[in-house]
């Protein structure tokens, strides 16, 4: 049976290699989104993670608190379990574009699956807020839509407030998992819109909507399309006018767009394509939503917009060199390597799982604390050993012989100081005590709780 996973993540911060799952809430529905069934899953705080400031002052989960709950490897594999039941559709408000990915790491991490709830046994996600952006635009739907300083909001907690979705705390997760409900169940009620709207997250369509564009020039083979895209912002009224360069040559998941709304384009040479261009990367059933140029999608767009398309097609058209150039740029480009980004971070560098170390996994979980140690030698490659030894080291210390708590020891003597795939740092305890002493937030005794957690971390 199909059924739908609404569900929300509360964190330790912002980035998916280093941070943590705190809070994970879920409301499962049948295809009507009548409620089957809930589920909330509380992760205590790991010992090698500085919480960040901004995320701790948003959610307002105490450090006394993040003391609570499951060890990390048993919540995660909960929701795991949750999101892999055979016909489950994971969605919620921006989860593509933030909860996915963190939990995609936290499986890796952890010795699971990191993409199988995306596609097997029947399984498959979509994400509520490009959905909700495209209602903004072009829906008719039961909702007044939350206005600040002149723009439109279209953040869970202003649209909850203005529509009274869900009562409680914004950035609860239940709280938020409740609004997104019922913000579906609004957005649901038009059904043909609901329908197309729905479409874009089935690979199939929305592989036949972007076959479906039409031409931008009468003598290439370069279409056209309007992308609508959140991450747009209002004042470009989350869309642009873009031609799609076609498929990357080395990620071929992805497809490759050329705004053709900004000026600057029209400025390009062969040595200044990487300032005076824009690319947005598209995967299949993900946003950006693709829509054909057609004058019922273009009213959002000034006139004076439309005039620097206009100019830029004919700009590219004239300079087909120049075209290629860009083509060839955007098509061939590598993401760089960060040559000692740590192994908590490096999922999109890694293989997945061999059937056998798929096994050893599954007997690894299965296995008492005390006895798990004995098949961190089983699993065929380094990187998996040294995930399973930080697997028992972080929620069972206790269980590690001395041979392998030394291991982990010096592990922890150097976990504050890593770098992710980006090359981005690791909050330190150093980093984050700075922001926190320039902070202005009000709740003085959450501020002072999160000083000692700093202060103890630093001295680790």
């Amino acid at each position: 049976m199909k059924t739908y996973l609404f569900y929300d993540i509360e964190t330790t911060g912002l980035n998916p290699a280093f941070d943590q799952v705190l809070q994970f809430a879920a409301i499962r529905t049948d295809e009507t989104f009548n409620t089957l069934d809930e589920k909330e899953i509380v992760i205590r705080l790991r010992d090698d993670i500085v919480p960040a400031p901004g995320a701790v002052l948003t959610h307002q989960i105490s450090p006394e608190n993040m003391q609570e709950g499951l060890p990390e490897v048993e919540g995660i594999r909960a929701i795991h379990a949750l999101m892999n039941e055979p016909g489950t559709v994971s969605l919620g408000y921006n989860t593509l574009g933030f909860d996915d990915e963190f939990l995609r790491f936290g499986f890796y991490r952890n010795l699971l699956t990191p993409y199988t709830h995306q596609f097997a046994n029947q399984c498959a996600r979509m994400d509520i807020f490009p959905i909700t952006v495209l209602f903004y635009l072009f829906g008719e739907c039961d909702l007044r839509w939350p206005m600040l300083d002149g723009r439109v909001s279209l953040k869970l907690e202003n649209i909850n407030a203005e529509n009274n979705l869900a009562s409680g705390q914004a950035h609860d997760a239940m709280v938020d998992v409740r609004a997104t409900l019922a913000l579906a169940r609004r957005l649901k009620a038009n059904t043909a819109m609901w329908a197309y709207a729905s479409g874009y997250f089935n690979k199939l369509e929305d592989a036949k909507r972007m076959e479906q564009l039409s031409f931008a020039f009468s003598d290439t083979s370069f279409k056209e399309a309007i992308l609508v895209d959140s991450k747009l912002g209002y004042g470009q009224h989350f869309q642009t006018f873009a031609l799609c360069l076609g498929q990357h040559r080395h990620y071929r998941n992805q497809w490759c767009f050329l705004r053709l709304d900004r000026e600057e384009l029209a400025e390009t040479t062969i040595d200044s394509l990487e300032k005076t261009t824009w690319c947005m990367k598209k995967k299949l059933a993900e946003a950006p939503f693709i829509l054909p140029t057609k004058k019922r999608f273009m009213r959002h767009f000034s006139e004076d917009r439309l005039a620097i398309v206009e100019n830029n097609q004919r700009f590219l058209q004239n300079n087909p060199e120049i075209l290629e150039a860009i083509t060839n740029h955007y098509l061939d480009y590598k993401y760089p390597l960060v040559p000692d980004a740590d192994l908590d971070s490096i999922l999109y560098q890694s293989d997945f799982l061999s059937r056998r170390d798929q096994n050893t996994a599954l007997n690894f979980h299965e296995a008492k604390p005390e006895l798990k140690q004995h098949f961190i030698e089983e699993f065929e490659t380094a990187e998996n050993r040294e995930l399973a030894l930080r697997i028992i080291g972080r929620n069972y210390p206790e269980a590690l012989s001395e041979r392998y708590a030394d291991k982990y020891q010096q592990y922890l003597a150097r976990c504050f100081y890593a770098k992710d795939y980006r090359g981005q740092d690791k909050l330190t305890p150093e980093t984050a005590l700075a922001a926190l002493q320039s902070s202005e937030a009000e709740n003085k005794s959450l501020i002072n709780d999160l000083l000692s957690l700093y202060t103890r971390r630093a001295k680790f």
